[in-house]
Protein backbone atom coordinates (compact mmCIF):
# COMPACT_ATOMS: atom_id res chain seq x y z
CA UNK A 1 0.00 0.00 0.00
CA UNK A 2 1.03 3.63 -0.39
CA UNK A 3 1.09 4.14 3.40
CA UNK A 4 3.45 1.17 3.88
CA UNK A 5 5.73 2.36 1.08
CA UNK A 6 5.84 5.83 2.61
CA UNK A 7 6.62 4.41 6.08
CA UNK A 8 9.50 2.38 4.59
CA UNK A 9 10.72 5.42 2.68
CA UNK A 10 10.49 7.56 5.82
CA UNK A 11 12.65 5.03 7.71
CA UNK A 12 15.31 5.22 4.99
CA UNK A 13 15.11 9.02 5.08
CA UNK A 14 16.69 9.04 8.54
CA UNK A 15 20.00 7.98 7.00
CA UNK A 16 22.33 10.75 5.86
CA UNK A 17 21.68 10.31 2.13
CA UNK A 18 17.92 10.70 2.56
CA UNK A 19 17.87 13.21 5.43
CA UNK A 20 16.92 16.16 3.22
CA UNK A 21 13.61 14.47 2.44
CA UNK A 22 12.75 13.44 6.01
CA UNK A 23 10.44 16.38 6.71
CA UNK A 24 6.78 15.50 6.31
CA UNK A 25 5.60 18.13 3.87
CA UNK A 26 3.98 18.53 0.49
CA UNK A 27 7.41 18.54 -1.08
CA UNK A 28 8.63 15.34 0.59
CA UNK A 29 5.36 13.57 -0.09
CA UNK A 30 5.54 14.66 -3.71
CA UNK A 31 9.13 13.38 -3.94
CA UNK A 32 8.11 10.06 -2.41
CA UNK A 33 5.13 9.64 -4.71
CA UNK A 34 7.22 10.50 -7.76
CA UNK A 35 10.09 8.18 -6.80
CA UNK A 36 7.68 5.30 -6.17
CA UNK A 37 6.28 5.74 -9.68
CA UNK A 38 2.74 6.51 -8.53
CA UNK A 39 2.46 9.89 -10.25
CA UNK A 40 4.82 12.55 -11.54
CA UNK A 41 6.38 15.07 -9.18
CA UNK A 42 5.00 17.89 -11.30
CA UNK A 43 1.44 16.77 -10.53
CA UNK A 44 1.95 17.42 -6.80
CA UNK A 45 3.39 20.92 -7.04
CA UNK A 46 1.12 23.96 -6.97
CA UNK A 47 1.47 26.75 -9.55
CA UNK A 48 2.93 29.03 -6.88
CA UNK A 49 5.51 26.42 -5.85
CA UNK A 50 6.52 25.96 -9.52
CA UNK A 51 6.74 29.75 -9.90
CA UNK A 52 8.99 30.11 -6.85
CA UNK A 53 11.18 27.17 -7.90
CA UNK A 54 11.62 28.65 -11.38
CA UNK A 55 12.47 32.10 -9.96
CA UNK A 56 15.06 30.49 -7.70
CA UNK A 57 16.61 28.52 -10.57
CA UNK A 58 16.96 31.68 -12.66
CA UNK A 59 18.38 33.70 -9.78
CA UNK A 60 20.83 30.90 -8.89
CA UNK A 61 22.28 31.00 -12.40
CA UNK A 62 23.91 34.33 -11.55
CA UNK A 63 23.22 35.61 -15.08
CA UNK A 64 19.71 36.99 -14.64
CA UNK A 65 18.71 40.61 -15.20
CA UNK A 66 16.57 42.29 -12.55
CA UNK A 67 13.31 42.28 -14.48
CA UNK A 68 13.00 40.55 -17.85
CA UNK A 69 14.80 37.29 -17.00
CA UNK A 70 11.85 36.33 -14.82
CA UNK A 71 9.06 36.97 -17.37
CA UNK A 72 8.63 33.29 -18.27
CA UNK A 73 7.83 32.01 -14.76
CA UNK A 74 5.53 34.98 -14.21
CA UNK A 75 3.73 34.30 -17.49
CA UNK A 76 3.38 30.62 -16.58
CA UNK A 77 1.90 31.52 -13.18
CA UNK A 78 -0.55 34.05 -14.63
CA UNK A 79 -1.64 31.60 -17.35
CA UNK A 80 -2.14 28.78 -14.84
CA UNK A 81 -4.28 31.00 -12.62
CA UNK A 82 -6.03 32.42 -15.69
CA UNK A 83 -7.11 28.92 -16.81
CA UNK A 84 -9.22 28.71 -13.65
CA UNK A 85 -11.10 31.96 -14.35
CA UNK A 86 -14.30 32.42 -16.34
CA UNK A 87 -13.71 33.59 -18.96
CA UNK A 88 -10.20 32.21 -19.10
CA UNK A 89 -7.38 34.72 -19.20
CA UNK A 90 -3.99 34.45 -20.92
CA UNK A 91 -1.00 36.70 -20.54
CA UNK A 92 1.08 38.02 -23.42
CA UNK A 93 4.34 39.81 -22.70
CA UNK A 94 6.29 42.47 -24.62
CA UNK A 95 3.32 44.52 -25.85
CA UNK A 96 3.74 47.34 -28.32
CA UNK A 97 3.17 50.96 -27.38
CA UNK A 98 -0.46 52.05 -27.93
CA UNK A 99 0.20 55.66 -27.00
CA UNK A 100 0.36 55.25 -23.22
CA UNK A 101 3.79 53.70 -23.10
CA UNK A 102 5.09 50.18 -23.41
CA UNK A 103 3.49 47.86 -20.81
CA UNK A 104 5.33 44.68 -19.96
CA UNK A 105 2.32 42.54 -20.77
CA UNK A 106 -1.41 42.24 -21.16
CA UNK A 107 -4.21 39.94 -20.01
CA UNK A 108 -6.36 38.59 -22.85
CA UNK A 109 -9.51 36.49 -23.07
CA UNK A 110 -9.93 33.51 -25.46
CA UNK A 111 -12.11 35.45 -27.92
CA UNK A 112 -9.10 37.69 -28.61
CA UNK A 113 -7.12 34.83 -30.16
CA UNK A 114 -7.63 33.37 -33.61
CA UNK A 115 -8.40 29.65 -33.61
CA UNK A 116 -5.41 27.55 -34.56
CA UNK A 117 -2.97 30.44 -34.12
CA UNK A 118 -3.18 31.08 -30.39
CA UNK A 119 0.36 32.30 -29.70
CA UNK A 120 -0.52 35.94 -30.26
CA UNK A 121 -3.83 37.79 -29.94
CA UNK A 122 -5.59 39.09 -33.04
CA UNK A 123 -3.76 42.23 -34.14
CA UNK A 124 -5.03 45.61 -32.98
CA UNK A 125 -6.84 44.51 -29.82
CA UNK A 126 -6.25 45.90 -26.37
CA UNK A 127 -5.93 43.27 -23.66
CA UNK A 128 -9.50 42.81 -22.39
CA UNK A 129 -8.40 42.26 -18.77
CA UNK A 130 -5.78 45.01 -18.60
CA UNK A 131 -2.07 45.63 -18.77
CA UNK A 132 0.77 44.19 -16.70
CA UNK A 133 3.56 46.32 -15.27
CA UNK A 134 6.51 44.37 -13.86
CA UNK A 135 9.33 45.77 -11.78
CA UNK A 136 12.33 44.11 -10.17
CA UNK A 137 12.14 42.72 -6.66
CA UNK A 138 14.13 45.75 -5.49
CA UNK A 139 11.22 48.05 -6.42
CA UNK A 140 8.20 48.65 -4.21
CA UNK A 141 5.07 47.55 -6.10
CA UNK A 142 2.90 49.90 -4.03
CA UNK A 143 5.01 52.91 -5.03
CA UNK A 144 5.00 51.78 -8.67
CA UNK A 145 1.20 51.47 -8.62
CA UNK A 146 0.92 55.12 -7.57
CA UNK A 147 3.26 56.32 -10.32
CA UNK A 148 2.65 58.22 -13.55
CA UNK A 149 3.46 55.25 -15.79
CA UNK A 150 0.79 53.03 -14.22
CA UNK A 151 -1.69 55.94 -14.31
CA UNK A 152 -1.19 56.15 -18.11
CA UNK A 153 -1.70 52.40 -18.47
CA UNK A 154 -4.79 52.50 -16.27
CA UNK A 155 -6.30 55.25 -18.42
CA UNK A 156 -5.56 53.30 -21.64
CA UNK A 157 -6.35 49.73 -20.50
CA UNK A 158 -8.83 50.13 -17.62
CA UNK A 159 -6.88 47.81 -15.27
CA UNK A 160 -3.23 47.29 -14.47
CA UNK A 161 -1.65 44.36 -12.67
CA UNK A 162 1.49 45.70 -10.98
CA UNK A 163 4.01 43.24 -9.59
CA UNK A 164 7.59 42.96 -8.45
CA UNK A 165 7.54 39.13 -8.55
CA UNK A 166 6.62 39.16 -4.85
CA UNK A 167 3.70 41.59 -4.53
CA UNK A 168 0.77 41.60 -6.96
CA UNK A 169 -1.55 44.62 -7.06
CA UNK A 170 -4.59 45.06 -9.29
Amino acid sequence: SVARKFANWQERSSTASYRQYAIWSTQSLAYFVASSGLIGYKDCVTPVERYLQHLNEIRSSGDATDETSYYTPLQNLLDEVGRQLKPRVRSVFQLRDRGAGHPDGGLYTPDQFQRGADDQPIAGQKPARGAIEVKSTKDDAFVTAEGEQVAKYWKEYGQVLVCNYRDFLL
